[in-house]
């Protein structure tokens, strides 16, 4: 059974295990250090109790995922980081726990418009799993994950270099934020701004 609890700095001691897989994006330590400063409500993690003996537990994180509040014409919640430990892949943690839970906190406390994120257009799994829980591609991010300097949008689609934007339209948003051209719209990186 999962749990809830808010990410806190010791987490990321135990989360190596996580963060050393090759579908999980790693950042530097001041990234969550500020994420859990400045958007401490958006960044929370799911455990696993483990009955050891009749006496004795044990909580083990099984994911986690980081967000913030972001925009102010386009107010909307964006998520940096969703993942879950592979003993703990499969069972929906990350859909029906993580997710979830972020969809509701962005949707009734925050009332942000949308929510959106972005991922590999060459990780499928991820992809599949957006798309079931109703995340629609917004538009490619051509070299989003191109650390080799300046993006060219005449260049060919390079799946492991480039992201897809996608969103999940809210109760207040009535779907506007997803009108555009999907996965044939592109734009580089440089020119995502949220005002």
């Amino acid at each position: 059974m999962s749990s809830l609890n808010p990410f806190e700095p010791s987490d990321l001691f135990v989360t190596q295990n996580i963060n050393l897989d090759p579908f999980t994006e790693n950042f530097p330590l001041f990234f969550y250090l500020e994420y859990l400063i400045f958007h401490p409500n958006y960044f929370f993690k799911s455990s696993e109790t483990s009955n050891y003996t009749d006496y004795n537990t044990h909580q083990r994180v099984s994911g986690y995922i980081m967000g913030k509040v972001e925009g102010s014409q386009e107010y909307h919640s964006h998520i940096s980081a969703v993942t879950i430990d592979k003993m703990y892949r499969r069972v929906k943690i990350s859909s029906n726990v993580l997710l979830d839970c972020f969809k509701k906190i962005s949707d009734h406390i925050s009332k942000v418009k949308f929510i959106d994120l972005f991922v590999k257009c060459d990780n499928l799994l991820a992809l599949s799993l957006y798309e079931k829980i109703g995340y629609k591609v917004f538009r490619r991010v051509v070299g989003y994950y191109d650390v080799n300097g300046p993006q060219n949008l005449k260049r060919p689609n390079d799946d492991a270099l480039d992201a897809f934007d996608m969103r999940i339209s809210l109760e207040r948003d009535n779907g506007e934020s997803l009108k555009n051209g999907g996965k044939n719209s592109r734009c580089l990186a440089e020119n995502i701004v949220f005002t």
